[in-house]
């Protein structure tokens, strides 16, 4: 089989253009989205003054930005490194609720329509993302059960008797 490194994983080349251009779309808001994580992450942990005011404005507590920062930290790696299923199923939900809270924070101050829409390209990504590892993890399992299947189907050679 034909595979190159893709972004985020391989990419099978036997499988119609198509296919492999969802690949990397998906590949691509993967890569996006852990930016994204780790970005804001860090700036929520070291608080410059902008991060602060807007929290602040939000109504959340000081302590609140270097925690969020971890938890986007943790994720950021949970969806980079999908190696533990349930971490990084775990790490999507938590960016969904982020995300939501965003919007219903601003809309609860009544902010500009603007502040509450931001979260929504980000959000497109989440699920891009989500769908792309879905469909990677799947690949995976169809790829490991043929290689399965041709590996028991394979004739076994004669064993020859000596006397």
């Amino acid at each position: 089989m034909s595979q190159t490194a893709g972004v985020g994983g391989l990419v099978d080349m036997t499988r119609p253009a198509a296919s492999r251009t969802v690949t990397w779309i998906a590949n691509g808001a993967t890569v996006l989205l852990v930016t994204q994580l780790a970005v804001s992450g860090v700036l929520l942990i070291l608080r410059p003054t902008i991060m602060t005011d807007v929290v602040r404005h939000l109504g959340y507590p000081d302590y609140f930005p270097p925690m969020l920062g971890v938890a986007k930290l943790l994720a950021a790696i949970a969806i980079a490194y999908p190696r533990v299923p349930v971490l990084t199923e775990w790490a999507y939900a938590g960016v969904v609720f982020d995300l939501l809270a965003v919007v219903v924070s601003h809309s609860a101050i009544h902010d500009a329509m603007r502040a509450r829409a931001e979260p929504l390209p980000i959000l497109v990504l989440v699920a891009v993302s989500y769908v792309g590892v879905h469909a990677r993890a799947a690949a995976v399992a169809h790829l490991a059960f043929q290689e399965r299947a041709v590996y028991v189907a394979a004739p076994r050679p004669a064993i020859k008797e000596t006397a």
